[in-house]
């Protein structure tokens, strides 16, 4: 009688087992998540302490803000884009058309398939961007100065509310742009985000650059 018995603790421990292993599990299997998550966390300090130099540093360097919008690309995307923004850290070469960009963009935008779900009406997706640019000024005097660039960066994409909850992409992205500035403080840009896994768009951005 008492050897048929079911020994609770000896099925308890068995229990304690099972959950311990499936912790550890989890743990591992979330180590690159954290890795690539510190990675991006990472450079955007480095964007935020680069910003900060330019409180002290001559005219040629500047810090810029706005807000961007995700242009529509698909039938029933205005429904999903959704108002963004940006900080940049902006570098004028002195005598020279060039001038360089990093840029941090947050972007709320519409795409129409994905590679697990098909819908009948646009999805939206929140992305963080991080690009260093290269900018050309077709013009270098008066009010009004149009430019052209292109530079690469890193796209964190994902559906939801939120850049960093569960199910986010990272994509290599190429960023070609265009835009104008006027009495070398206001800042109007189109840009488009080459980027792979559905994640591609267009977003046009006004800001101001002290």
């Amino acid at each position: 009688m008492l050897a048929g018995r079911i020994n609770p603790t000896r099925t308890w421990g068995y229990a304690k087992v099972s959950l311990s292993a499936t912790a550890v599990n989890k743990k591992v299997s979330h180590k690159p998540h954290f890795r690539m998550k510190s990675v991006l966390q990472t450079l955007v300090l480095c964007l935020f302490f680069l910003l900060s130099l330019t409180v002290k540093a001559q005219s040629s360097l500047r810090l810029g803000f706005g807000p961007n919008y995700a242009v529509p690309l698909v039938k029933g995307g205005s429904e999903e884009s959704r108002l963004g923004y940006y900080l940049e850290f902006h570098y004028k070469f002195a005598e020279t058309p060039w001038s360089l960009n990093t840029r941090l963009n947050y972007e709320v935008y519409a795409t129409n398939k994905d590679n697990h779900y098909t819908y009948t009406r646009p999805f939206q997706k929140r992305a963080l961007l991080l690009v260093a640019s290269a900018n050309y000024d077709l013009v270098q005097s008066g009010f009004c100065r149009p430019y052209v660039g292109a530079g690469v960066g890193l796209s964190v994409d994902n559906e939801g509310r939120g850049v960093f909850n569960e199910g986010h992409v990272y994509h290599p992205a190429l960023v070609p742009r265009v835009g104008v500035t006027f009495w070398r403080h206001l800042d109007c840009a189109l840009q488009y985000t080459l980027a792979a896994g559905h994640s591609s768009r267009l977003a046009v951005s006004m800001g101001y650059r002290f």
